[in-house]
């Protein structure tokens, strides 16, 4: 027990002297000697990586959002020693990874491996603003790098491992209010009084509604008919209100409802000159005679 205690010793200070992922030459440093990489055993776990903000799912109506992440060290209760090589994001609005950290670029003091007592060193955790984020359904994937080793004090030797971790959140960017697009009345004159209603949005809303010449509005849950309008102009606009607030609205519709021609008024008039067209056909037989 006392020569694995001073064999772990020794591999630790060897370690220590080592920046990032640049080991090292150990069999310089120390009698140990790197054996091989070999798989993460069923004991060690991979970092954690924590999003807090922005929050799956979520819907922001500004173009800049707070992006806060933590990442702790891989747990083994097998490894001698465990570290974080990279910390990196990806973006699907950006073509490049963004490195949140390098262990080849930390200084020593900053570096996150498991044998240092401070916190800093224990866990990593970053908090930033992300501006210019279009419009739309968008994601953020950030992956940590991580391993460690795996001492054999009956080889003198230590193995290496490699183990990562994943984590990723899916967010909405909506800054305009929705489109609405009114396809089945226009302005012109009808001579019916049943219109129908018929639109388009551009995204997905929460709620839609119309206004008739101005009055109060009236929810809808889709395309629908105006029934019984009274003869005369008349006015109507779409509403549409979309998952994070914004309000829309269509162009204002002018139209007019002619009321019908008046048949039955010349009804008794073409009677009566029927009649009298009879009348004198049978007084001209009469006088032929």
């Amino acid at each position: 027990m006392e020569k694995k205690t001073l064999s772990t010793a020794v591999f630790i200070s060897a370690l220590l002297l080592s920046v990032g992922a640049q080991f090292v030459n150990f069999s310089r440093a120390n009698p140990y000697r790197e054996l091989g990489s070999v798989p993460p055993d069923g004991l060690t776990k991979p970092p954690t990586v924590t999003i807090f903000t922005p929050r799956n799912n979520s819907a922001h109506t500004t173009n800049k959002i707070l992006f806060s992440v933590n990442v702790s060290l891989p747990e083994s209760k097998t490894a001698s020693s465990t570290m974080i090589h990279y910390i990196f994001y990806e973006a699907d609005w950006q073509q490049d990874k963004v490195f949140l950290y390098n262990s080849a670029q930390a200084s020593f003091d900053d570096q996150i491996e498991s044998h240092r007592t401070l916190p800093k060193n224990l866990y990593f955790k970053c908090s930033q603003d992300l501006t210019g984020i279009p419009d739309g359904n968008h994601s953020i994937v950030v992956t940590v790098v991580a391993g460690g080793f795996y001492l054999e004090d009956s080889e003198m030797g230590f193995y290496r491992f490699m183990i990562n971790g994943y984590s990723s959140v899916f967010f909405d960017i909506d800054t305009t209010p929705p489109k609405i697009s009114v396809l089945s009345i226009e302005n012109k004159t009808y001579s019916t009084t049943d219109i129908p209603l018929n639109f388009t949005v551009n995204e997905p809303v929460s709620q839609v509604s119309y206004s008739l010449d101005g009055q109060e509005n009236v929810t809808i849950a889709g395309n629908t008919t105006l029934t019984n309008l009274p003869y005369g102009e008349h006015n109507v606009t779409v509403y549409a209100t979309d998952m994070v607030g914004h309000i829309g609205a269509s162009e204002t519709i002018y139209f007019t409802i002619e009321e019908p021609f008046p048949t039955t008024l010349f009804i008794a008039p073409i009677a009566s000159v029927a009649v009298a067209g009879v009348g004198l056909l049978v007084y001209f037989k009469k006088r032929n005679h």
